[in-house]
C-alpha cells in the first residue's frame, strides 16, 4: 500500500511539473528595434525650410538666380525626405512588426511585412540613385537572409532580426552620409 501511494504521489508530482513546463510562458519579448527615435528627419527638414526662408527673401528683394539655388537645395532636402528618410523609417516599422510577429508565432503575417520591407528598400535603391543602391541592396540580402532563416532555422531568426535592425537603425543615423552626392533631383 505503501509503495502504491509513493507511486502515486510520485506521478502526481511528475503530472503536475509536466503540466507546468507545457503551460510556461515565453520569456519576455525584448523588442529588436529599441530606442527607436526619429532625429534623423531634424536635419533634412531645417535644411528645408532655412533655404526655402531665403529663397523667399531673395525673391523679394531682386535676387531671383540665388533665389532658385536656394529653391533647388530646398527641393534636395524635401527629396531626401521623399526618397531615402520616410521610406527607411517604413522599412525599420516593418521589421520591428516583423520581429513582434515572429516571436507571436505569426510566420506568414511576419513574411509578409519583411517582404512589404524589401518593397520600400527596393524603392529607395532604384537605378537613377547609384549612389543609394548598394546600401539597399546590401539590406535587401539582408531580409532575403533572415527570410531563410525563419524558414530553416527559425531558433537563430532572433539574432538576424538584430542584425537588420541595427542596420536600418545605422542607415537612418547615417543618412546624410550615405546621401553625400546622391543627386536625388535633377
Amino acid at each position: 500500500m505503501l509503495r502504491q501511494s509513493l507511486f502515486l504521489l510520485l506521478g502526481l508530482f511528475v503530472g503536475f511539473v509536466a503540466c507546468r513546463l507545457s503551460h510556461k510562458t515565453p520569456e519576455p519579448w525584448i523588442p529588436v528595434l529599441e530606442g527607436t527615435s526619429f532625429v534623423f528627419f531634424n536635419g533634412p527638414i531645417a535644411r528645408a525650410l532655412e533655404t526655402a526662408q531665403t529663397a523667399n527673401e531673395r525673391i523679394g528683394s531682386g535676387q531671383e538666380a540665388e533665389a532658385q539655388k536656394e529653391l533647388r537645395k530646398t527641393i534636395e532636402s524635401v527629396s531626401r525626405m521623399q526618397f531615402y528618410f520616410v521610406p527607411m523609417s517604413e522599412t525599420r516599422q516593418l521589421v520591428y512588426d516583423a520581429d513582434r510577429l515572429f516571436y507571436l508565432g505569426r510566420i506568414p503575417e511576419a513574411k509578409r511585412k519583411l517582404g512589404r520591407a524589401k518593397d520600400f528598400l527596393l524603392g529607395v535603391g532604384q537605378a537613377e540613385r547609384h549612389r543609394l543602391r548598394k546600401p539597399a541592396n546590401e539590406l535587401v540580402l539582408l531580409l532575403d537572409e533572415l527570410l531563410l532563416t525563419i524558414d530553416k532555422a527559425p531558433g537563430n531568426a532572433p539574432a538576424k532580426f538584430q542584425l537588420v535592425g541595427d542596420r536600418i537603425n545605422l542607415m537612418l543615423l547615417k543618412g546624410d552620409l550615405v546621401l553625400s552626392g546622391a543627386g536625388l533631383v535633377e
